[in-house]
């Protein structure tokens, strides 16, 4: 797109609905140009910061060690003591677990690990701990 935006002589016609000028045409490349070399300079440096810092789900002898967050940047510690409900949704073909803890909700992905039985493995322990404290 930055080679065309540069080389552009001509309009552009979009969908057949916009009509764009010649200069508007430039601007319309230049624009698609920069978001995409955004686009790749975030993908580089989320994979950096994934290799420098993986995400690890610990689940520790009292407490559940979650990555949290927007960009999963935090790790919020969940007593079991303190876990009140574990439910289990599927959400447009996702398989999520929640996590009610103190009025919050965490939630884990099945996605996320590394099979289907690591997936059941930690929703039956998060399960078991949740029951054993109601008892």
């Amino acid at each position: 797109m930055g080679y065309k935006a540069a080389h552009n002589e001509a309009g552009l016609i979009i969908n057949g609905l916009i009509e764009l000028g010649p200069t508007g045409a430039t601007v319309f490349y230049w624009v698609i140009a920069g978001a995409s070399a955004c686009f790749v300079l975030m993908a580089i440096l989320l994979t950096l910061r994934r290799l420098a810092r993986p995400r690890t789900l610990v689940l520790d002898d009292d407490a559940l060690l979650l990555p949290s967050g927007c960009f999963q940047t935090r790790v919020d510690r969940i007593n079991y003591s303190d876990i009140s409900q574990v439910l289990e949704r599927q959400v447009a073909g996702q398989t999520l677990l929640y996590i009610i803890a103190n009025g919050l909700q965490f939630t884990i992905a099945e996605s996320l690990l590394p099979n289907k039985q690591a997936y059941h493995s930690v929703r039956s322990f998060l399960t078991s701990r949740a029951h054993a404290k109601a008892a």
